[in-house]
């Protein structure tokens, strides 16, 4: 999981370097490239090949959010049953049955969240595609400010977007959290 591989550096950083070096280097390499390497017709190639694997690239983040989303979203429902499940058990003589599925439900949701994650396969295939991209930026981009700002904030765009897949994917950590105030409000329920 990518998790276990960024460590302590967000991984938004990461990509945004990788990605934005990569369109820098493509810029200073082309350069070198002989005349023909440069043709309108090299350009026509490359652009329709890199608006093919632009898509595929565009798809597979989309289903990256889109699955830490639902996942996200389930594992704050079941916080939010586990809290009505607490306040049943105050109220009701079958305690020790909900305790269990409680606990059962606790244990359930931790495990899920330290199996979530973007696989990291997953992740290297998709940060190929987008150097293949970012390559194709640096070799027609004209070698100006403006493209350059544009290049950059392009990469901090995916960066943020894969950051924000695994935001998602740990709920009770991170910048993006469940809310906490359904067991506050069971705590509130029981302590009266």
């Amino acid at each position: 999981m990518v998790s276990s591989f960024v460590g302590s550096v967000p991984i938004g950083v990461i990509i945004d370097a990788i990605l934005f070096g990569t369109a820098v280097l493509t810029m200073a390499a082309a350069r070198f490239l002989p005349e023909h390497h440069l043709s309108p017709e090299t350009k026509g190639i490359v652009s329709v090949s890199v608006a093919v694997v632009g898509t595929l690239s565009a798809l597979v983040v989309g289903l990256l959010i889109s699955n830490s989303s639902a996942s996200f979203t389930a594992k704050s429902q079941e916080v939010t049953q586990i809290s009505a499940d607490v306040i049943n058990l105050w109220l009701q003589p079958q305690a020790l049955e909900l305790i269990g599925t409680m606990m059962a439900a606790r244990s359930q949701l931790g495990q899920e969240e330290s199996a979530s994650g973007i696989p990291l396969p997953v992740l290297l295939l998709v940060m190929f595609w987008f150097i293949i991209i970012f390559a194709s930026f640096g070799l027609f981009a004209p070698r100006n400010m403006t493209a350059i700002a544009m290049i950059f904030l392009c990469a901090v765009g995916i960066g943020t977007a894969i950051r924000m897949t695994t935001e998602l994917q740990t709920p009770f950590g991170g910048l993006i959290r469940i809310s906490s105030r359904p067991l506050t409000q069971a705590l509130d329920v029981i302590s009266r």
